[in-house]
């Protein structure tokens, strides 16, 4: 039987100490251990946490063969949103392998629905068969502004079925389609995702959706 003073009773480093001490603080340690774990994971995250100025989420039925020029191309017109010294952009290159791993599609979906939840600012690059998951919720933003005077076809333009505004482009055979790999016969769709009302006030958020907005001009202008 274990015996409740035995901090009294046994030397710290004998066996029947630790023993007792398991016995009577054992819930104890484990909410400590939790507790500093989480602390620590907290913290670590915080320290590692690379702050992005530009962030591209693409879906669609295949990758983008060459994401990194994408990177390149835009590292030239991004600029250092957060301040901490680096232009930082992040792209996501999802692929559904032809619709054959559900469930690695219900991960990307959840992680898109999870960002278009929150006020980050991002573009969103897909393809034809996916683009209707976007065009009906009002997930894209209207970006009539930077295609006027562009002289885009209207079959290029993908427009909000309930405004009629432009809230995407088909850039598949535009110079930037070709350079980052998008394939013959495949429209590749870039849309901006709408900034929240809430945060329509908020400095850091417009400044994200302002570099997006910027980003997105700069790839329908782009010439190799």
């Amino acid at each position: 039987m274990m015996e409740q003073k035995f901090y009294k009773k046994y030397k710290l480093t004998s066996l029947k100490f630790w023993q007792n001490f398991w016995e009577y603080y054992k819930l104890h340690t484990i909410a400590i251990i939790f507790v500093l774990v989480f602390l620590t994971v907290g913290i670590r995250s915080c320290v590692t946490r690379v702050d992005v100025d530009l962030k591209i989420f693409y879906v669609g039925e295949y990758l983008i063969p060459l994401p990194e020029k994408l990177e390149t191309i835009l590292s030239e017109t991004v600029s250092d949103v957060d301040g901490d010294g680096r232009v930082t952009i992040d792209i996501s290159n999802d692929a559904f392998s032809n619709g054959k791993d559900i469930e690695a599609a219900v991960a990307i979906f959840n992680r898109i629905d999870a960002e278009l939840m929150s006020g980050n600012p991002f573009i969103l690059m897909t393809d034809e068969k996916y683009i209707g998951r976007f065009e009906h919720n009002s997930a894209l933003s209207p970006i009539e502004d930077i295609i006027e005077g562009k002289n885009i076809p209207e079959e290029n333009i993908k427009r909000d079925p309930k405004t009629g505004a432009a809230i995407a482009v088909d850039v598949a055979s535009m110079p930037i389609g070709k350079e980052v790999g998008s394939l013959t016969g495949k429209k590749m769709y870039v849309g901006v995702k709408v900034l929240p009302k809430d945060k329509m006030n908020n400095e850091k958020y417009v400044k994200l959706y302002e570099e997006t907005i910027n980003a997105v001009e700069k790839m329908l202008e782009y010439k190799k």
